[in-house]
């Protein structure tokens, strides 16, 4: 999809990119889920009156526990907004962000998977609040498009993306271990052309 997300300025074409699925985020907080609806359940039956039905305790408990889940979900949107990429201009742009390619400083693979699927997402950033995620290889192990791709990859190759160092480690000689899911600008632009399908090996440690 093309358009342009500038007003005013209908000279530059945008790419939209796929966006990063929200689902695979809130996975990650899924093993905590029960617990918070069971401690949700409780504290809901202490605050009722000693008369008040298990039945509205329950439904007010799922109620609490849904608003919770919304909340978390709109807040994945706006950390993760749509990403588009002006190939012409060199720019790329998340929500109210605008940054050109040469200003894109880190990539960060994000891997999700569970029951024989997985997804995977890059996300650039200017390290300085700007981010921009890009569905790869979605649960069903299908790829960007090729439009996508070569879009995503041009920002990739005009970017100066590499490993980030910490202040105790300022030759970046642990940047693998400190930095575990980053990946350098070289490994970003493989994973554009060639997307992992699930059980391919990926360039960053698997998580424990």
């Amino acid at each position: 999809m093309t358009s342009s997300p500038d007003t005013g300025r209908t000279q530059s074409t945008w790419t939209r990119l796929g966006r990063v699925p929200w689902w695979p985020m809130l996975a990650f907080a899924s093993p905590v889920l029960p617990t918070f609806v069971f401690l949700d359940w409780l504290v809901t039956a202490l605050l009722l009156p000693d008369d008040g039905s298990l039945l509205v305790r329950s439904l007010m408990a799922i109620a609490i526990a849904a608003a919770v889940v919304a909340l978390i979900v709109i807040s994945i949107r706006l950390w993760a907004p749509v990403t588009w990429v002006d190939i012409a201009g060199g720019r790329i742009r998340s929500g109210r962000h605008v940054a050109a390619f040469h200003d894109i400083v880190e990539c960060r693979l994000l891997v999700s998977a569970s029951l024989g699927r997985r997804t995977l997402s890059l996300m650039l950033g200017d390290g300085h609040g700007m981010r921009a995620g890009v569905l790869l290889r979605d649960a069903r192990d299908r790829p960007l498009t090729a439009k996508d791709a070569s879009a995503l990859g041009a920002a990739v190759l005009g970017s100066n993306i590499a490993m980030p160092v910490s202040r105790e480690d300022p030759k970046g000689r642990f940047a693998r271990y400190n930095f575990p899911d980053h990946v350098t600008k070289e490994e970003a632009a493989q994973l554009v052309a060639a997307p992992p399908s699930f059980g391919d090996p990926l360039p960053i440690p698997p998580r424990v």
